[in-house]
């Protein structure tokens, strides 16, 4: 009982600060630097995950959610934040490159936790098609 406890209290902390984040990113100044951006990101993910963005997108989008959810026991919920907050970045920088293994990701991420989550969400689906389309795919 009390590792259950213990475990659904991390997965809070862990939503909450990728909630946090992604006001954060959304209510940052288009002026402000994709260093800054990356910064604050990387800040998080340490802290939630022990590893950088960097170190993040070189995983294979079509094993990132597998590898999340086996070995960093990441939750589906706080899988969807994760996309919404690779999401933004993507939206906010200019490595082309970059910008498209983010989009992947999210997607990837977004695809996992609509089959592995139990809840269905409209605006997620919309998310996946709208990622989808900037990708040049179809969902």
């Amino acid at each position: 009982m009390e590792q259950s406890d213990y475990l659904l209290r991390q997965m809070q902390l862990m939503m909450q600060a990728f909630a946090a984040l992604i006001r954060k990113l959304t209510g940052m100044k288009e002026e402000s630097s994709e260093d800054e951006l990356r910064k604050q990101t990387d800040i998080v993910l340490m802290d939630q995950m022990g590893m950088p963005l960097s170190e993040l997108l070189q995983i294979p989008s079509e094993k990132i959610a597998a590898w999340l959810a086996t070995e960093k026991q990441i939750h589906p919920g706080s899988m969807e934040l994760l996309a919404e907050v690779l999401f933004i970045v993507a939206e906010k920088i200019n490595d082309q490159h970059e910008k498209i293994k983010m989009l992947e990701a999210s997607m990837a991420l977004l695809t996992y936790v609509d089959s592995h989550g139990n809840t269905y969400s409209a605006s997620r689906q919309s998310r996946i098609d709208e990622i989808a389309r900037r990708l040049g795919r179809s969902a």
